[in-house]
């Protein structure tokens, strides 16, 4: 059991199983409040403002997040979804698209011998303060993608991990958080966090994405 084969599992699913290993610990999914519109922090709301206080309303939509951590290592992942059984407008599947997008460009810009600018630029414009961190020993360490890259890129390395969250929202449309976990290999990005997408707003599948469309 490592940690790359916990988040592999379903989102509340990965939680209860790393919990069950005894040696790990989990937070349970963090089921955010509906991302209305563009938000200022890359992390907020922070745990206190877990939204079991908030009541769910159809067509809003939520940030799922969880981190977990396994014999000392850390790693999160981040989805956004569309509360019940109704079809997104237009303008959510552009902003959804957009976020997608640039967290699977940026995502397959992983590679040994690139920087950590090559990787924000991958996902830009759609990128709040920060584009991701690295994740070890500590949930947020080196190599971090921020404008900060721009005067000191850091070059990529083989075993390097890290997480990749873009952003990009709209006021009166929503807001779209989405994902992934990295390991840098020789052969390519490791990305192992393919917990699918909400098929509802993804209309045309990254060629990286190995997971959306086997749940329905």
């Amino acid at each position: 059991m490592t940690l790359k084969t916990a988040l592999r599992s379903s989102v509340l699913g990965a939680a209860i199983f790393l919990l069950a290993a005894g040696s790990a610990k989990a937070f349970l999914p963090f089921i955010l409040p509906p991302q209305e519109g563009p938000v200022g922090k890359a992390h907020e709301p922070v745990i206190e403002a877990v939204s079991a206080q908030k009541e769910i309303g159809i067509g809003q939509l939520w940030k799922i997040y969880i981190r977990a951590c396994f014999n000392g290592y850390w790693g999160d992942f981040t989805r956004t979804w569309i509360c019940g059984d109704i079809a997104p407008t237009a303008e959510q599947i552009e902003w959804h698209m957009n976020s997608y997008n640039a967290v699977w460009d940026s995502s397959g810009a992983s590679k040994v011998g690139n920087t950590t600018l090559d990787v924000y630029k991958a996902a830009e414009p759609y990128v709040l303060d920060s584009l991701g961190h690295g994740s070890g020993t500590n949930p947020w360490e080196l190599p971090y993608f921020s404008p900060a890259a721009y005067d000191d890129p850091l070059e990529l390395e083989a075993g390097m991990t890290f997480n990749l969250e873009p952003y990009a929202g709209k006021v009166g449309v929503g807001g779209f958080r989405l994902e992934n976990n990295v390991v840098v290999t020789k052969e390519g990005p490791d990305i192992y966090t393919p917990y699918p997408y909400d098929e509802r707003l993804v209309t045309d599948v990254h060629p990286l994405d190995t997971s959306t469309g086997r749940t329905r």
